[in-house]
Order: C-alpha cells, then structure tokens, then sequence
C-alpha cells in the first residue's frame, strides 16, 4: 500500500533540490489532483454518511447503526489543533526517511513513510466533516454542530499541508545533504549517484513521466 500523494512529494523534492523545473510542475499537478480527488470521495461519503447516522439519517437507515452518532473517534482525532502538533513531529521524520530510503534505492520505504505520514485520511476526513457541517447547517433542527464539522474540516486541512510542506522540506534537506544538487542533475558522477540512478525514472515512478 504506497500512498498517491506521497510519489509526487518525492518528485517536488527531489525536483527542488536538482533545480527541475519540470519534475517540480509534474509533482505539484499531480498532488494536486490528488488533493481534489481526496477531497470529493470525503465529499461523497460525508453525503452519504449522514443518511445512516443520527440526527439527520432516515429514521429506517438509523436503525441499521443504532441511532450512534455521526462523528467517530477517528474523525475527532484528525479534526483537533493538537493533530498539528503531532503530525509535524511525524512529518518530519518520515520526510528525512523517504529521501534516505531512495537514494540508496530502497523504495520499499516509500510504503512505511506514507503510512506514518498520513497524507491522505486527513483530507478525505475534511471532505466528510465540511459536508456534513453544510448538511447540519441546512437542516431546520441544526444545534450547532454544523460549525463543529467546519472547524474540524479546516484542522484537518491544514493537518494536510503542514504534513505536505514538512516532508518536502527535510526530504530537500536531506537530498542536500547527500550531496545531490543541481551539478549532478544529468548522472554526471555516478560513483555518488549508482543507487539513485536506477531508482527515480519514469519506468519505476510513474508521475516523472513529461505530458
């Protein structure tokens, strides 16, 4: 399981770092159709959801749920400022782990750091909570949890970015660090760069593809 917005992470870091313009417009198009598309299917279960789930379900969908609520624990636990505390001490790591594990053609770590990153349940959480937040503040009997949703929407957005923004930057520190910069762009050392070489191309990592 390799999280689609962590490939296109790698390619804006590793673009940044190699000063390529082009694998830095692929990897930010790509993530941000990844975004969007997160985004709707959170969109389309949060619409989904609330008619399961009380108090704005129907009353024949409620009874397959037991009448609980509609927000779970892994909902609240990604809609909370403290997430963005955490998630920063997760994404940083995981940013110095991802360009460590291609550089020396692991890609295999790729897996373990998207995982620990958690790119993608916060932004499918912030499509469900603004929908049903819009749900709530439409229905005739909303009590202000409509404002809840939102607020715990918008968290969990930013949750997203800090989360997007952490691992490029120490991914793009550690690149540096490892002495890949824009004079090695073209493979021109290969005793540095005999792991890597093989690693990022676009037979093995799909969005280093040019349209």
């Amino acid at each position: 399981l390799i999280s689609p917005l962590m490939g296109p992470i790698l390619g804006v870091a590793y673009g940044s770092a190699v000063h390529n313009k082009d694998m830095i417009r692929i990897g930010l198009r790509n993530e941000c159709w990844g975004f969007f598309l997160c985004l709707l299917m959170g969109a389309c279960t949060g619409a989904v959801s609330t008619l399961f789930y009380a108090p704005l379900g129907l009353p024949g969908l409620t009874d397959l749920t037991g009448n609980s609520p509609l927000k779970s624990h892994e909902m609240e636990s990604r809609g909370q400022w403290i997430a963005l505390f955490t998630g920063f001490f997760t994404a940083a790591p995981s940013g110095v782990g991802l360009a460590i594990g291609v550089t020396n053609a692991a890609m295999n770590a790729l897996v373990g750091v998207a995982l620990s990153a958690s790119l993608l349940p916060p932004l499918v959480n912030s499509g469900m909570c603004v929908t049903m937040g819009t749900i709530y503040t439409a229905a005739s009997d909303a009590t202000g949890s409509d404002m809840h949703f939102f607020t715990m929407g918008l968290i969990s957005t930013l949750v997203f970015l800090l989360n997007f923004f952490t691992i490029w930057t120490f991914a793009y520190l550690t690149f540096r660090l490892k002495g890949i910069s824009p004079s090695k762009r073209e493979f021109q050392e290969p005793d540095a760069m005999v792991d890597f070489e093989p690693t990022l191309n676009s037979n093995t990592v799909p969005f280093l593809q040019v349209v």
